[in-house]
């Protein structure tokens, strides 16, 4: 699992996505997880806030990951850093 910090070109907050298995686009974990499970994880709201909450948001990702839509093929976002300075 291949994990990024993005926006999209048009600009907003950083979001925390996978990359997708045909490394195309990226799979936005807050937005997936409200749509697939109709909620959202805190986990999901930075990379670091992942971190933080070890293999319970790992878990949680795989499983996005695994059953998310790709939504932000690559040419439309902006990677950043993965944590901020």
């Amino acid at each position: 699992m291949r994990l990024a910090t993005f926006t999209t070109k048009a600009g907003g907050e950083p979001r925390v996505g996978v990359l997708s298995a045909d490394t195309a686009s990226l799979i936005d974990l807050d937005a997936e997880s409200r749509r697939l499970n109709g909620e959202t994880l805190a986990a999901f709201s930075s990379m670091q806030a992942l971190i933080e909450s070890g293999e319970a948001g790992l878990s949680a990702a795989r499983d996005i990951a695994q059953r998310g839509r790709a939504d932000h093929p690559l040419d439309g976002v902006r990677l950043l850093a993965p944590l901020p300075r």
